[in-house]
């Protein structure tokens, strides 16, 4: 079986534990009893992996993989990751589309969410429902800042569709 899959990723400095609750419940309000398995990698809690499906019988089949089924419906995943990284990304903000500057990155110990769907947003109706979830639960979640003592909301960026893995 060949494994399939589109990866969507999106960065934020609120913390899976903080989130889990309101994702799930949020899944919950499409798939009414959806079968999660969670595993952490390695021995800290730094790597979670939720595999969500709808039922038994779609967390068993391994013929579709991260593919649609006949409901148009399939797995996802969500990868919690802390992480730290420094990258620059060029961007274009005139009409021609050409390079005009950099932005660069320096992060430190925040999240990278991998949203593993079974097919890419633009063409998939439930892809999107699910991207959605995500994006919203980041979006719509309000932090206190303890060392600013201010409200915050959370730092979100979409890095995009890193393709079949």
């Amino acid at each position: 079986m060949e494994i399939s899959g589109y990866d969507y990723i999106i960065y934020s400095q609120k913390s899976f534990f903080e989130l889990e609750e309101c994702i799930i419940n949020e899944i919950k309000l499409i798939w009414e009893n959806p079968i999660i398995d969670k595993s952490i990698e390695g021995n800290t809690t730094d790597k979670i992996w939720l595999f969500i499906a709808k039922d038994i019988e779609m967390y068993n089949d391994d013929t579709i993989g991260y593919g649609l089924n006949k409901d148009k419906e399939g797995c996802f995943s969500i990868i919690a990751d802390k992480v730290s990284f420094e990258d620059i990304i060029t961007v274009s903000i005139d009409n021609d589309r050409k390079p005009t500057h950099d932005i660069r990155f320096i992060l430190d110990n925040v999240w990278s969410y991998t949203l593993v769907l079974p097919e890419v947003i633009e063409d998939s109706p439930f892809s999107m429902q699910i991207y959605n979830v995500l994006t919203k639960v980041l979006s719509t979640n309000i932090s206190l800042n303890d060392n600013m003592n201010t409200i915050q909301k959370p730092v979100q960026y979409f890095v995009g569709r890193k393709g079949k893995i």
